[in-house]
């Protein structure tokens, strides 16, 4: 007796700690993992990165869409210092600089082989490269979403790295109905997002290279 009761409780100790593992081991929801995406937003302090970006903007009476398109380098420190460099597509060759510790009012910007000049932070040529932290993509998709719930949709590699791919849909915006998020399983940070209306994408942005905590200095932010 006292060997089945011993047996009993080692099969007991064995079942909890499987099932405690397999509990650990299980999947995130959809909507941990975009809490954790909104989270980690905020605590994004020094990075580079290069990303890929495709908006398609239909045009009033013309059978095809013009589309918009750009492969960039980005170097960032938060708050407010910021480097963006234009490497293929549209605007090619364009080189911009915010330091926000050096002169609040103005940034660095600089077009093919002409010299480097100063342009006014508030001009509306500059609207896009203001956008273009992580932090920024994050917090616009999260105000699109609202309250709709996200929905888990698999996991797959993007740019070699390991990410979760979820889904908003039923969106009420008159340019796009679903956006489709792919979310570093390790970082939680965003490596690919879709906009898409009617089935075909909108406007889609890929990340790739990514050092989290760089060692950025000065001499990144010269151009």
């Amino acid at each position: 007796m006292r060997k089945l009761l011993t047996a009993l409780c080692v099969a007991a100790v064995a079942l909890a700690v499987s099932s405690r593992a397999s509990i650990a081991d299980a999947p995130p929801t959809a909507s941990e993992v975009f809490d954790a995406l909104v989270k980690r937003a905020d605590t994004l302090k020094q990075y580079k990165l290069a990303f890929d970006y495709l908006k398609a903007h239909p045009e009033s009476g013309k059978s095809k869409a013009r589309a918009e398109s750009r492969k960039c380098m980005y170097w960032h420190i938060a708050p407010d210092v910021m480097r963006l460099d234009v490497v293929d597509g549209d605007d090619k060759g364009s080189k911009v600089v915010y330091n926000g510790k050096v002169k609040k009012s103005h940034v660095r910007a600089k077009q093919g082989i002409i010299p480097a000049i100063w342009v006014g932070k508030d001009d509306p040529r500059l609207a896009g490269f203001f956008k273009s932290d992580w932090k920024s993509d994050v917090m616009e998709i999260k105000g699109e979403v609202g309250d709709v719930a996200p929905k888990m949709t698999g996991a797959e590699k993007i740019a070699g790295r390991d990410a979760w791919k979820i889904e908003f849909s039923g969106l009420k915006n008159p340019e796009f109905d679903k956006i489709t998020l792919w979310v570093d399983k390790k970082e939680s940070v965003l490596l690919q997002y879709e906009r898409r209306k009617g089935g075909a994408v909108f406007e889609k942005k890929t990340w790739s290279e990514i050092e989290i905590d760089a060692k950025l200095g000065p001499q990144d932010f010269k151009i």
